[in-house]
Formats: structure tokens, C-alpha cells, sequence
């Protein structure tokens, strides 16, 4: 029988992207492979979202937890039906499919590089979410705003030993949804109250996902009755400030963050403007920059923000550090150049008298 190699992978990899849309498990429970599917279902509906970060066909633990606790009858009946059910896998199958032949037709490029896009777009999550094993668990916001995280368990060998770990989250689970109902209920500056609530109930490293919340709390509240402008500012200065880090511009993650400070016309507190200056410098000492006098010169203005505010030790700590440092620098290059002259008059051959 004769087979068509290249009909054969475009079949394969188009079947691949039908899958990466949702597939059901043999619970009949939905799930979906997509996050901006998953999460236009949740607020239609009105669900959560659990989110499993999985690799079925490498982590040695995703496959059997799938088989074990979540296509189980159940699941579905006590946990799968109160959700949007969301599985963003990375199995080493699904990668290899973005991968194609020089001499493969447009199609098939088009159709990889689509399976390459969706799966960027998952690999952005795996960060956001600060994904640090396989399989990962989440329970987010129909928006992806983080509620829990359950931590996998080599006990997880069944629905019953999975379903006692999760009840012992319900708690939180049910504090976030008592937040997020009082948002919605809420309205103006209430609002921006209520939004405070889940911020501040939200782990440090989840908050970033909260972004178009702070852009809400500032449009809500332009008088600042609330006196929250300054904190939700300096928040959305921090985010972008990192993003452009992290694309190799740190001088203007310094100028992002520190302009937040300059502005008269934003509602930065004199703590706050501390804060913002400081962080201008961390950046720049995390990057290795050799700018002492710009690091020294942010961290005078964190200091003169605020002489008094709860984190000025630490930023003449900073200061001093840095500039012992720099001391250190110039006498170490000082007693190279002495070095080197020495070495120079070494070699020279004695003059006649």
C-alpha cells in the first residue's frame, strides 16, 4: 500500500491543532487546550478555571494523574463541574510537530507554525504563573487572576487522596471568590476598594497577572479619595519597568521606573517615590552596570524622598555598600597602574653617569 508522507503529516499536525483547541477525557468532561477559549467559557459561565500545567509524555507523573484522578467519574461530578477545565500540555509529541522539512508546502509550514505560536503563548504562561514542576495545578478568575495553587503529590493515586487535598484549599478558594463577587457588586472608588482587597490578597509573585485591574483602580478613582492612585502607579511602573528589563533595555527599564517618581502630576507618596528611586538602582546593580554615579545618585534621591520612611536604613545600606565598593575599586585599579609603572621602570637599563 502506497502512503502519502506528506498528506499523512499534514493530516497529523491539523488533527494537532484541533486538539490544541479542547478534547474530552473519558469522564465526558470538556477540557480545553487553549487559555483565551478557556477564559471567554469562564465568564460566560460564570466558573473558575482549573488549570493543569502538564507533560504527559515526559514528567513521568501528568499521564497517570490524568488516568488516575482527572478522567475519573469523580472528578467530574465533585470538582469538574463547578470548573472551565483548562490543560496546557508540553509534551516533547506536540513540540516535535512545530518542526518541518525545507521541502514541505506552504500549508504544512503555516500549519507548524501556528502549533509554534500556541505553544509561545503557553511557555508565556508557564511564566507568569511561575510554573516550578510538572504537573502544576491552579485555580484562577475566569480572567486568569490567580485564587490557589495545589502543589502535586506522588499520594495523588486516586479521586479520594487528590479530593482531601483540594478540600483543604477550599477555604482560600472561597475567600477569593467572596473578594471577586464583592468587585463586581462594587462600583467607583468601592470598587477600587474591593479591588485592593484581592490585590493585597494575592501573593506577591501573582500580582503582576493584576494589571488590568490597576489600570481599572485609576480610572475609577481620579480625585484619589481612596489615596490608592500612587500605590496602583507605582505598581503598573514596576511591571513594565521589569518587562523592559528583561528585553535587555535596562536603562530604559531605569527611566520607566524612576519617571514615575518625577512626575508632579501622578500621586506618588515621598515612601513610595523612595521606593521607585530604589528600585531604579537595584536594576541597574542587578544588570552589572558599572554606573556608579548613577546607582549612588538614585539612591541619594531614595534617601531625600523619604529620611525617615520605614525603608531609608536600607537604602543608605545600599549607598554605603556601593560606595566602600567603589573605594575598593579605585584602590585596586590605583595599585594596578602603581604596579605597572614599577614594572616599566624595572625594565628600563641603567643610565650612564
Amino acid at each position: 500500500m502506497t502512503v502519502n508522507l506528506k498528506a499523512a503529516f499534514f493530516r497529523s499536525v491539523f488533527g494537532a491543532l484541533f486538539v490544541l483547541s479542547f478534547f474530552s477525557c473519558s469522564n465526558g468532561k470538556k477540557w480545553y487546550t487553549n487559555f483565551d477559549e478557556a477564559s471567554a467559557k469562564a465568564k460566560k459561565s460564570g466558573k473558575n478555571i482549573f488549570l493543569l500545567f502538564s507533560g504527559d509524555d515526559w514528567d513521568n507523573t501528568s499521564a497517570d494523574f490524568k488516568t488516575n484522578v482527572l478522567q475519573t467519574e469523580e472528578f467530574a461530578k465533585e470538582i469538574g463541574k463547578k470548573y472551565i477545565l483548562l490543560n496546557l500540555d508540553f509534551s516533547q509529541n506536540e513540540y516535535e510537530k512545530t518542526e518541518v522539512e525545507e521541502n514541505a508546502t506552504e500549508e504544512e509550514k503555516n500549519a507548524a507554525q501556528e502549533i509554534a505560536a500556541r505553544y509561545l503563548e503557553k511557555e508565556k504562561l508557564v511564566l507568569e504563573y511561575h510554573v516550578q514542576q510538572y504537573p502544576a495545578i491552579f485555580i484562577t478568575t475566569p480572567e486568569g487572576y490567580y485564587i490557589d495553587s495545589i502543589n502535586y503529590d506522588a499520594s495523588f493515586t486516586d479521586f479520594a487522596s487528590f479530593h482531601e487535598k483540594f478540600n483543604d484549599h477550599q477555604g482560600l478558594i472561597d475567600k477569593a471568590n467572596s473578594l471577586t463577587q464583592a468587585i463586581k457588586k462594587a462600583k467607583g472608588k468601592d470598587k477600587a476598594l474591593a479591588i485592593d482587597a484581592f490585590y493585597e490578597a494575592t501573593p506577591t509573585d501573582y500580582q503582576p497577572l493584576l494589571v488590568p485591574m490597576f489600570k481599572e483602580v485609576l480610572s475609577l478613582d481620579e480625585e484619589n479619595e481612596t489615596e490608592l492612585l500612587g500605590k496602583y502607579e507605582l505598581a503598573q511602573a514596576y511591571i513594565q519597568s521589569f518587562d523592559v528589563a528583561n528585553e535587555g533595555n535596562v536603562e530604559g527599564a531605569v527611566t520607566v521606573i524612576t519617571s514615575v517618581a518625577d512626575n508632579p502630576a501622578l500621586h506618588l507618596d515621598k515612601d513610595q517615590k523612595q521606593m521607585a528611586y530604589y528600585t531604579g538602582a537595584y536594576i541597574l546593580s542587578l544588570s552589572g552596570s558599572h554606573d556608579f554615579d548613577k546607582i549612588l545618585d538614585l539612591l541619594q534621591k531614595a534617601y531625600d524622598a523619604s529620611p525617615n520612611g520605614i525603608h531609608a536604613k536600607d537604602v543608605q545600606t545600599a549607598k554605603g555598600y556601593t560606595e566602600n565598593l567603589v573605594k575598593i575599586m579605585e584602590e585596586y585599579s590605583s595599585s594596578e597602574n602603581e604596579n605597572e609603572n614599577e614594572s616599566e621602570n624595572n625594565g628600563q637599563p641603567e643610565q650612564e653617569n
